[in-house]
């Protein structure tokens, strides 16, 4: 069944095999519920798709995940191959995006984005965000000299904050 619903709402975009299209590869990603509800960028929510039909596709997903993959949500390697490689070229040595080998602060341009072309990932995890240092880190030749150790990065570090909200925080603690 749910097969069937993602080549009905989904293939178009995302391929027939939820490799990638027009849209991203979707292979063992874990989180549709919000975006197939709400829409996301370029996504338009889809109305027609119940909870339940929602969840039988999320799961067709995620049994076409490779198995060395499944669990990999906190794999450098893998989430650079799935959100980062497509612009910053497989080893990040840069393609349509630039050269990002041995990037330490993750953070700020994970959690706003920068300019026009590059997507916020506010939603990543302080690990993976750590996974990610690592695999840069790795990539360069072990250049960064200020890799975080495991469990370093603060989680509200990864909120977004409008660059005004530091002002109302500091006037109204006065």
């Amino acid at each position: 069944m749910g097969s069937a619903l993602y080549h009905d709402y989904c293939s178009r975009c995302h391929g027939d095999s939820a490799r990638g299209g027009r849209g991203p590869n979707l292979r063992g990603y874990s989180g549709i519920a919000g975006i197939v509800q709400f829409g996301k960028g370029q996504m338009k929510a889809i109305p027609a798709l119940g909870l339940g039909q929602i969840e039988l596709i999320q799961q067709y997903l995620t049994a076409l995940a490779p198995p060395a993959v499944a669990d990999s949500q906190t794999n450098g390697t893998y989430l650079f191959a799935r959100y980062c490689a497509r612009c910053h070229g497989d080893s990040a040595g840069g393609g349509s995006g630039p050269n990002i080998q041995g990037a330490m602060n993750l953070v700020p341009v994970l959690s706003r984005g920068f300019g026009r072309r590059m997507p916020a990932f506010a939603w990543f995890s302080a690990s993976q965000i750590e996974a990610l240092t690592a695999f840069l880190a790795r990539v360069s030749g072990g250049g960064g000299t200020e890799l975080p150790a495991p469990g370093t990065v603060n989680p509200q570090w990864i909120r977004f904050q409008p660059p005004w909200q530091q002002q109302f925080d500091d006037h109204r603690a006065r």
